[in-house]
């Protein structure tokens, strides 16, 4: 378990522990077995820069920031010899794909593919001039440290699809999103009468993104536009503002670069995982996780990330002081009096029932931001963790066990839901490129057992996933790796 606030070196340090455990199952292998095991643990250490590429992002306090959290079980051969891995994934943070604080970056995936893309990609993705992505700038002028670098990374991120064994083909699908998210962010709506409207050369720009997409254009640009919907046999529209439009681009944008995300660990995890030739004790695990986060502005998901990390500081609590009690009854020492810290009240406050999470999935039919925060300030008001704000800003704060957070409470709601119009995911689903088709995976409205159970929020999925992670690392022997000083260069 690889623990440390953001920046202080947890993704280095797990790829140091995978060359390590890699190198070390195989120490005294015959020269056979080890040059299949170096094949596969080269397989599995050049799918990193591959998840960094694509999860990874610059933010003020580091270059190459994880944003989503990652658990690989290393699976090891009844000779002990590396052999296969699985990798399991949390979170990727979804409103970094379309902005971004000043000093940071979007996911590194974008830059790469505008420095680095070849002259046929550039043609075929219309990635010329540059300039015409001026959103992805905003937090980080364009300079040329940055694209050669970018440059580089790309040229080692395509390599590494090929080495690990991706088709050339769904390669370019994999861009193709990712270009296509990149024009669609760069869709400017105007506002005519309330009403939002697009430019001839937006059209334009919609209409190329269709085509790699393999989409309707009018159907998108209407449900951009406008929402209609029928009441007892009569039909109704409501057209959007150009607010409400960038809104629901930003959906379109977030939903398909998530579900790409999740197709990339899922092919790594087809060409790598060795469960059903791995003994059920034959593996160990390897946590790398978002670190304790306090921006000047925190949000969403900076209160879903410290959850998690209160979570785990709460097992680390326990996991230590306990072997460290256990070592002083060995040595007699009379420790009696000695308790770990207790920060429950702060993990009821967020994840137990009325708690914040609750109270933030009760918003997801007719709620609010608003409504949220005064309901989580009439709950909660005298709970020793929780914080309100003297003066009514939209904030509130959060005693953690690393300090102090206060969270604005913007666009709480609809990053908890998945705000994408059912008709747009309709029109995804009948996309003419298999690979975009599927993205989006099966309607969960026409499952009659989950539509019962009602939506299935962020903070519900994470939650159960988070405790699916407890219960596995519960069931191991866990060692702790603490990285406890940020590198001064962001590197």
């Amino acid at each position: 378990l690889i623990s440390g606030e953001s920046g202080a070196g947890k993704t280095e340090g797990a790829k140091i522990v995978l060359k390590y455990l890699a190198k070390a199952s195989t120490y005294d292998a015959p020269p056979q077995d080890k040059a299949r095991a170096t094949a596969l643990t080269d397989k599995i250490y050049i799918s990193s820069p591959i998840l960094e590429a694509f999860g990874n992002a610059k933010t003020l306090r580091n270059d190459n920031s994880s944003r989503f959290g990652k658990f690989m079980k290393l699976q090891f051969s009844t000779e002990g010899y590396l052999h296969g891995a699985h990798t399991t994934n949390y979170l990727l943070e979804r409103s970094r794909v379309v902005g971004h604080a000043m000093g940071e970056r979007s996911y590194h995936t974008f830059y790469q593919l505008l420095a680095g893309a070849s002259d046929a990609d550039r043609a075929a993705f219309r990635l010329e001039p540059v300039e015409q992505f001026d959103w992805l700038y905003k937090g980080v002028p364009r300079n040329d440290a940055d694209v050669a670098h970018d440059t580089e990374e790309y040229a080692t991120v395509r390599e590494a699809f090929r080495i690990i064994g991706f088709q050339e083909e769904e390669v370019h699908c994999i861009y193709s999103v990712i270009a296509g998210i990149a024009h669609l962010q760069a869709l400017q709506f105007s506002s005519v009468k309330e009403k939002a409207v697009l430019s001839d050369e937006g059209f334009d720009r919609l209409q190329f993104v269709c085509d790699l997409w393999g989409c309707n254009v009018d159907v998108f640009l209407a449900e951009l536009t406008a929402t209609t919907t029928s009441v007892r046999g009569d039909t109704f529209t409501v057209h959007h503002t150009a607010v409400q439009a960038g809104e629901i681009r930003d959906a379109v944008s977030k939903a398909l670069y998530n579900s790409t995300f999740e197709y990339i660990i899922k092919r790594l995890n087809e060409m790598l995982d060795r469960q059903a030739d791995t003994d059920p004790s034959h593996w160990i695990g390897l946590l790398d996780i978002f670190g304790f986060e306090k921006f000047q502005d925190n949000f969403f998901e900076q209160l879903c990330i410290n959850y998690c990390n209160e979570r785990l500081q709460q097992h680390y609590n326990n996991c230590i002081f306990e072997r460290d009690l256990a070592e002083y009854a060995r040595e007699k020492i009379d420790a009696g009096s000695v308790s770990p810290p207790n920060n429950q009240p702060t993990l009821d406050l967020i994840g137990a029932k009325t708690g914040l999470f609750d109270l933030l999935d009760d918003q997801v039919k007719n709620g609010s931001d608003d409504k949220f925060l005064d309901m989580a300030e009439a709950k909660h008001s005298r709970h020793k963790s929780f914080l309100k704000a003297r003066i009514k800003n939209g904030t509130f704060g959060i005693v953690h066990y690393a300090g102090e957070v206060w969270y604005k409470n913007k666009d709480i709601r609809d990053k908890n839901v998945n705000p994408l119009k059912p008709q747009l995911r309709m029109m995804i689903r009948s996309s003419s490129v298999q690979f975009v088709a599927g993205l989006l995976g099966a309607d969960p409205e026409a499952d009659p057992a989950r539509a019962q159970r009602g939506p299935e929020t962020v903070s519900k999925t994470f939650s159960n996933s988070l405790q699916e992670l407890l219960d596995t690392i519960d069931s191991t022997q866990p060692h702790w790796i603490r990285c406890i000083k940020p590198h001064h260069s962001n590197r």
